[in-house]
């Protein structure tokens, strides 16, 4: 949180589970822990990491056929902190996130990224 300031992400997880593929998602609360044990949410249900999959073969001659028989996805947060000299550090969550389409090779995979910059303790 700052240089004197600890914090901890406290993660939960929801996922579910369908024939051929599931899903699941994170998200994390980040906790200020005070000196005296307490603690404060900086941050809540911020997006930490996902992952699907969906199959896309359905007969034996699907998977002869196809090397790749799902459509596939994935997330995942990084964080950079930065010292711009306030009480606490402002966070950047980066957020990369990961396609890879079903009947194609592992160099479809498409990825985007997304950048927040974000102060604790803010509505």
């Amino acid at each position: 949180m700052s240089k004197t300031k600890q914090a901890v992400a406290l993660v939960s997880k929801w996922g579910t589970a369908y024939a051929g593929g599931g899903r699941e998602k994170e998200y994390a609360d980040f906790m200020m822990i005070n000196n005296d044990g307490s603690y404060e949410a900086a941050f809540k249900n911020i997006h930490f990491s996902s992952r699907e999959m969906i199959m896309a073969c359905f007969s034996e001659d699907d998977y002869a056929k196809n090397l790749h028989c799902h459509d596939e996805g994935w997330s995942i947060l990084n964080l950079k902190f930065i010292d711009d000299g306030k009480e606490y550090y402002s966070y950047k969550f980066i957020t990369k996130s990961y396609g890879w389409p079903s009947f194609t090779d592992e160099s479809s995979i498409n990825v985007e990224t997304n950048e927040n910059i974000a102060y604790p303790f803010q509505p």
